[in-house]
């Protein structure tokens, strides 16, 4: 299942950004699994950027409790395993508890939950510009590069600008929103 969330991300990419990115890779990760692909849940958690024109926030504990009634659901039809392809790191939180929550329910239900597995090596290799944080990426060259690749039909490049966030040394232990 693809999960994502409305937010801006910059005047080069739209507001579904994370979703689309989560859609073309749960296609791609279903095409080499033989699996089924449910429809995106388009909103997530985006508390940083919520003040943001055209960005909209669900709670965590909404997100929580629709992805563990979804798996709860499905495991009733049948289904073992329920992988959860997240484009939208302010989803991670909700996510992991989430997976929790059917853990205990039905335990016998697997449950993954994905944000661009395996990429972190690749991404260093290849990065031209300085990352702003260990694992934000958000309408940065990385961010840029998966759309371009995944869906380069949706990108502006005459409109992308080298606007690399500032992101404040205690963002890892404290609330921190974005400034418009």
């Amino acid at each position: 299942m693809p999960i994502g969330a409305v937010e801006a991300h910059g005047p080069h990419l739209p507001l579904g950004t994370d979703n689309i990115l989560a859609e073309r890779l749960a296609m791609q990760l279903a095409e080499r699994t033989q699996s089924f692909v449910l429809p995106t849940l388009p909103f997530g958690q985006v508390w940083s950027l919520r003040n943001f024109p055209g960005s909209i926030n669900v709670s965590n504990e909404a997100l929580i409790r629709l992805l563990s009634d979804i798996g709860e659901s499905l495991y009733h039809q049948g289904f073992r395993i329920f992988a959860m392809v997240n484009g939208h790191l302010g989803n991670a939180v909700a996510l992991k508890e989430a997976a929790r929550i059917l853990y205990e329910r039905v335990p016998e239900l697997k449950v993954f939950y994905f944000f661009y597995p395996g990429t972190k090596e690749i991404i260093a290799e290849v990065r031209e510009t300085s990352a702003a944080h260990a694992v934000y990426m958000h309408a940065d060259e990385i961010e840029t590069s998966y759309m371009l690749y995944l869906a380069g039909e949706y990108v502006d490049m005459g409109k992308a600008i080298d606007g690399a966030p500032v992101i404040p040394a205690d963002a890892d232990f404290t609330p921190t929103r974005g400034k418009r």
